[in-house]
């Protein structure tokens, strides 16, 4: 299968270490009740498979119609690793379904990736630390006003990396950031249906258990960071992930692999 490549830069899903397939989708209109629902045609196309030898079953109590709704969903945890196949240092930014993934306090352009290395990016930085991303159905909604922005309507099942040139400038001793977590709330179900206009059934992202602990806040600890300015936009790749049956109905066939 054909590595997603731009401007030197390749980004991978994966389920258990192991790369997800990727699709490209047809060309043809489709006469089946299924659109393609991005206004921005992506890279590629991924399964979110909820039935992996990685996925586990996650026990959710939510506020649904001023009660509580308890229930078992499957899931599955995913990671998103860039490679830098260029010859220089580069800013590596992921977003998911339009939020920026990593503590913007820290950076609002991401991560520094070096000349021919790689980042793994394994979980949302919250408040409480890092937790692990996972494909997942869309939850209930709390209350009518339980609602994404209409503005991350067209980024909902998109996994983003945008990448700057860096610039290294100097190493120097700082006090670390107060921590300010990404802000992310997952999609429900009442998005979804205005994300699709009704017409499937789509998977999001949640927030999923604790892969790491919250960062120390000690106001008179120094730590030798490297500072680098941002230059030019390097590159921008979009992958868009959805269940099975919706792949199928655009006309790609999938190719199951045991993870």
């Amino acid at each position: 299968q054909d590595m997603v490549l731009q401007n030197g830069f390749e980004v991978q899903v994966q389920i258990g270490g192991t790369k997800v397939r990727e699709y490209q989708a047809p060309e043809v209109k489709l006469d089946d009740g299924v659109e393609l629902f991005e206004e921005v045609k992506p890279d590629c196309y991924v399964e979110s498979d909820l039935f992996t030898k990685s996925s586990y079953s996650m026990p959710m109590k939510e506020m649904y119609c001023g009660g509580v709704e308890e229930s078992s969903w499957p899931v599955t945890p995913y990671t998103v690793k860039v490679f830098n196949h260029t010859g220089s240092a580069a800013w590596v930014k992921l977003e998911i379904d339009g939020v920026q993934t990593n503590n913007k306090r820290h950076s609002s352009y991401g991560n520094v990736v070096q000349p021919g290395g790689s980042r793994v990016f394994e979980g949302f930085e919250l408040d409480d630390g890092t937790r692990e991303f996972l494909f997942s159905l869309p939850r209930f909604a709390k209350d009518e006003t339980d609602r994404l922005d209409k503005s991350r309507h067209k980024d909902v099942g998109i996994i983003k990396v945008t990448t700057w040139s860096a610039d290294f400038v100097e190493e120097t001793m700082k006090r670390p950031v107060a921590s300010a977590g990404t802000d992310f709330q997952s999609a429900n179900k009442k998005d979804a249906h205005k994300v699709t206009k009704g017409k499937s059934l789509m998977s999001t992202t949640q927030a999923g258990k604790h892969i790491a602990g919250a960062r120390a806040k000690d106001p008179y600890a120094l730590t030798k960071v490297s500072v680098y300015d941002v230059g030019d936009k390097l590159a921008e790749v979009r992958i868009s992930y959805k269940m099975d049956h919706v792949l199928e109905g655009m006309g790609i066939t999938l190719e199951k692999a045991k993870r």
